[in-house]
């Protein structure tokens, strides 16, 4: 599955999952087992997170993540354990830590550069990337039901 995971910027057709929020990359294949694996995307501004899921019947398996920047050059490749089952605020974990650790390496010199400060705007940039049908979503029944106007 690995191999799979690459950026592709020329995406003719998108297709979005709506259990995962995931753009589809490339095609989906159905393993003996009955698992459907797939390779989905999330934007983050220049960034483009690859995320590799085995769906299951009741149960989906997060199998690894990779993020390119704009010039389709790796920036992290986590690997996760098998048997990690996918969630998406597993996954904004995973990416935020790795995101914030490479920059802090890439920063150690850098007197102007505040640790807290980017862990809060990683942490902020990536909810939206994550979550932001969701909040929108929330938002039309809140409003449905005279919550919000």
């Amino acid at each position: 599955m690995s191999t799979q995971l690459t950026a592709n910027k020329g995406i003719q057709e998108q297709v979005l999952d709506i259990e995962t929020g995931l753009t589809l990359v490339g095609n989906s294949y159905k393993s003996e087992s009955g698992f459907k694996f797939m390779v989905g995307l999330r934007t983050l501004g220049s960034l483009q997170i690859i995320e590799g899921v085995a769906k299951g019947t009741a149960v989906d398996y997060l199998c690894g993540i990779r993020v390119f920047d704009e010039n389709n050059e790796l920036v992290i490749d986590i690997a996760v354990n098998r048997g990690t089952r996918y969630e998406r605020e597993i996954v904004r974990k995973l990416v935020a830590k790795e995101l914030l650790h490479m920059l802090n390496e890439a920063n150690q010199n850098n007197e102007d550069f505040d640790y807290y400060a980017a862990q809060n705007k990683i942490d902020e940039e990536l909810k939206l990337a994550y979550y932001r049908q969701s909040y929108e979503a929330i938002n039309r029944w809140a409003k449905e039901i005279g919550i919000i106007k």
